[in-house]
Formats: structure tokens, sequence, C-alpha cells
């Protein structure tokens, strides 16, 4: 009985901070009494069967994003620097082209729930998104792309090559803003069908679908990283394919999904939208405390976890750790697997963990192996390239449980009618920390002289040698050193007796 009261409290908070834009087919909005939801559910229609047509197709979609993901991000070396042999400024304007189409993710998500297309919310939006991406990666793989520079240096191939790169990065933009806007509606019936899930594997979905994103991006990384390493993409193996067989095998997912999503994904018919009745409800979602107080965490915890890095870090690796990019690239790929291993795994055994203590469990363990490698690196105890790349590969556990933990929230506070804006608003939440920490670190690391010549000529005995001396900062050191050793001797000789034991800084209540 207490076990249902909860969850009768859970439902019913859920409920009250969710909207019903619905409408029956005649108009008129649903006056009925609501179903009875099974086992803690949010939302009508029965748990889901993972084995579906339904889930199944779902499933794929991630499949495919993950697949032009890693394939969009996979080309920057092999095929935009060593291929085309784009000018610095170029291939800087390139990495934000092709990633920019996450920042609109809400926008998408507002455009999918005000603007349903013969009724439907999803399944249109997520259909022409992945038509416009495959037309976008069809046409690269037929279309020639001439020499490598590194292979013809004339200047006649290198303008041109130069000339084609530049359209090729504009014919990927545009695809990652489509497949990014199908992510968007799939993220949306994901919150769904989540909702639907019984309270004790509610997250399950999730974890599955994260996780199948990451197997992906795991193998398109292995293509690219081993498969267009020749000498025409600047490495040294014998063998290789071509850019258009690339864009070929980026192309033929893409192509196959367009019918699995027009043959077998099911979205359900909605009414019309009135724009200031779901605007209205959406600031009423987002004064709720506990919608506010998740965006804040999302970004508080990203920032401080994952966006604040150190410029030292690329050089460290290189420099001292002596890694090898063939072995960074094996490495990245098991990277992907352990992630998606972990996220499958807390999608099966750890949907009803505590998540306040998993993500605290989990943030501690990450940073101690960082810290154990980094410093034994640092300080010259261990500087092995197997080392450096090999034990930082436990870490992504605990990294792949705060990503998938932290997620699982976004299904309880969406409400039903703006799926779409919520998962883009709290995930976009989430994801702008990355950028910002990265302006932060320029900032902060340029003043730490930790450059690449600094990390080449430093030595063990460099910076008492040679570092500059601040006799201010050194008086003030020993300073408070020693009034806080005075403070404790005191503390601790005042709770000794009677007469003293009363104040404050003895722990008592104050005399």
């Amino acid at each position: 009985m207490p076990v249902n009261h909860l969850l009768q409290e859970r439902v019913s908070y859920i409920a009250s901070i969710t909207k019903q834009a619905d409408k029956d087919v005649d108009g008129f909005k649903d006056a009925s009494t609501p179903l009875e939801l099974e086992d803690g559910a949010l939302r009508e229609g029965g748990p889901l069967v993972y084995t579906s047509p339904e889930v199944l197709t779902l499933l794929f979609q991630y499949a495919v994003v993950g697949i032009c993901r890693s394939g969009l991000d996979g080309m920057g070396l092999p095929i935009l620097t060593y291929y085309f042999g784009l000018e610095s400024a170029t291939l800087s304007s390139s990495s934000g082209l092709l990633t920019l189409g996450w920042s609109f993710k809400v926008f998408y998500g507002l455009l999918s729930d005000c603007f349903p297309i013969m009724g439907y919310s999803r399944k249109p939006y997520i259909l022409i998104g992945w038509v416009m991406t495959a037309i976008c990666f069809v046409a690269i793989a037929l279309k020639p792309v001439g020499p490598s520079v590194i292979l013809d240096r004339s200047d006649e191939n290198i303008k041109a090559a130069q000339s084609y790169g530049s359209v090729l990065v504009l014919i990927c933009s545009v695809a990652g803003f489509c497949y990014i806007m199908a992510d968007v509606a799939c993220d949306a019936l994901v919150v769904e069908l989540s909702q639907r899930e019984p309270v004790r594997v509610r997250g399950r979905l999730q974890s599955s679908i994260y996780g199948t994103r990451f197997v992906f991006e795991g193998l398109v990384t292995a293509l690219s990283g081993f498969l267009m390493s020749s000498e025409r993409y600047g490495g040294k193996f014998g063998f290789d394919i071509s850019v258009n067989a690339y864009f070929g095998i980026l192309a033929a997912p893409v192509v196959v999904n367009v019918f699995l999503v027009y043959f077998f994904m099911k979205d359900r018919k909605r009414g019309a939208i009135h724009f200031a009745t779901y605007f209205h409800d959406v600031y009423e979602l987002i004064q709720k405390r506990a919608v506010w107080q998740v965006m804040i965490f999302y970004f508080m915890f990203n920032f401080l976890a994952t966006g604040i890095a150190s410029l030292a870090g690329n050089y460290i690796q290189v420099y001292w750790a002596h890694v090898e990019p063939v072995n960074s690239a094996v490495v990245g790929v098991i990277t992907y697997f352990i992630l998606a291993t972990t996220f499958f795994a807390v999608g099966r055994w750890g949907t009803h963990w505590n998540w306040r203590f998993i993500l605290v469990i989990s943030t501690l363990c990450a940073a101690v192996i960082d810290a154990i490698v980094q410093y034994l690196t640092i300080y010259d105890i261990v500087r092995n390239q197997w080392f450096y790349i090999g034990v930082p590969l436990t870490a992504q556990v605990p990294y792949a449980v705060q990503f998938v933990v932290s997620t699982f929230v976004v299904i309880e506070l969406a409400g039903d009618g703006n799926e779409g804006l919520m998962y883009g608003l709290l995930t976009t939440t989430g994801n702008l920390p990355l950028p910002f920490g990265t302006m932060v670190t320029n900032v902060y690391s340029t003043q730490l002289k930790v450059g690449k010549a600094d990390i080449e000529t430093d030595t063990a005995e460099e910076m008492l040698q040679h570092g500059a001396k601040y006799p201010v900062i050194g008086a003030l050191i020993i300073v408070l050193t020693f009034v806080i050793l005075c403070v404790t001797v005191t503390s601790i000789m005042m709770t000794m007796f009677e007469s003293t034991s009363c104040h404050l800084l003895a722990g008592g209540q104050g005399c």
C-alpha cells in the first residue's frame, strides 16, 4: 500500500506540471475519465514491447544518428585536412558548421510540437530530415572528387581541391541540420514511449537508444580511422577507400532508414495547437522548481565536470606520454563500446538506483582515475602511452553512468504535447557548457604557460630554477599556516577545560 501511494503521488505530481493539448477528432477537448496507469507509468498506452517493430525502428534511428554524427566528425582530419588541404581558417569554420545544428535543438523541438504536418508532429519531420540527409550524402558519393593534394601538388589541383572541399563542408552542414531535425523529433517520441514504461524499468528505452548510438559511432570511427589512413589521407597504411565510397557507406543506412520510417514508425495524430496556450504552459512548466533546478544542475554539472579542461592535455599526450595516433584511434573505438555496454547495463539493472548517490560516486571515481593517470605522467613517474590511454578506459564506465542517469529525469519533467521543446531545452542546457567551458579554458590556460613549447622544454627542475619569485604570496602562505595552526591548537585546548569548552570555537553553544 505505501508503494502504491507513492506511485500515485508521483503520477499526480507529474500530471500537475504537464499540459493536455490534444483534442478529440471532433475538435472537443477530452473530458473522459483518465485510464488507470499501470505500475506507475506516466502515460497510458501500456508497457513497451522492446522487440516490437515500433521500438526497433526507433532504436535504428539512433543507430543512423550515430553513423551520421561520427561520420561527419571523422572526416575532419583525413578528408578535409589532408585530402583537400583546406586552410586553417576554413577548417576551423567547418568544425563549427558541422556541429552548429545541435545548438538549434530547442527550435526543432518547438517546430515539431507546434506545426504538425497532416496531423502528425513527429513522423513527418523524421522522414523529411532523413530524406534530405540521404540526398546530401548520395550527391557527394556520386560526384568525382579528384586526386588528393598530397599526391598531386600542382597549383591547379590544390585550388580545385580546396574549392570542392569548401563545397563539401557546406553540403555536409546541410546534412547535419537535417539529421539533427530528425533526431530531435525522435527524442520527443522517446519521451512519449518512455513515459509508458513502468516505474521499475523507466529509463531502459533511453539507455538502449544511447547504447545503440554509441555502438555505431564506434563502428564508423573504426571505419574512418583504419580505412582512411593511407598515404593520400596523410597516413602510412597501404589500403584505403575513396571519399566517394566513404559517403556511399554513410548514405546506405540513411536510405534504408527512410523506408523503415515510412512503413514501421508509429505516431499518434494530434489536434491543432493554440500558441498562446502552448507558450503559457511551457512558461508555467519552466517556473516549476523541479524544472529550473534540473536546468541549473545540467549546466553547472557539465560545466564543472567536462566543460573546463586544460590546453596542456594534447601536448602531454604527444610529448610526454608519446601516444601514437593509431593506438589512440584503437582506444577511441574501444571507448565507444565501453560506453555503449555501460548504457545497456544501466538500462537493464540500474533504472531503480538512487540517482543522486550514483552521480556523486561516479563523479568521484572518474576524477580519481583521471587524477592518478595525469599526475603520474606529469611528475614523470610513469610515462607510457598504454598507461596514459589505457587506464582512463576504466573511467568511461562512471562517465557513462553520469551521462545516462542525468538524462532519466527529462522523462519525468516533459509534458504531453511539449516533449520536443522540453527535451531540446534540457539537452541544449546540458550541451551549452561545452563551448562555454572551452572559452573559459582558453582564458585561464593561456596564463599558466602550458603551451607546446612549455611542455616540450619543461624538466623536473625547471620551475624551481627559473620560476619567478612572489614574496607577498610566500609571506601570506606562512602567515596563514601559522594562524591556522594557532587556531587549531587553541580550539583543542579550550575543549579540555570546563570554563572554556562552552565557546563556539571549542564546539560549545556559547557562554
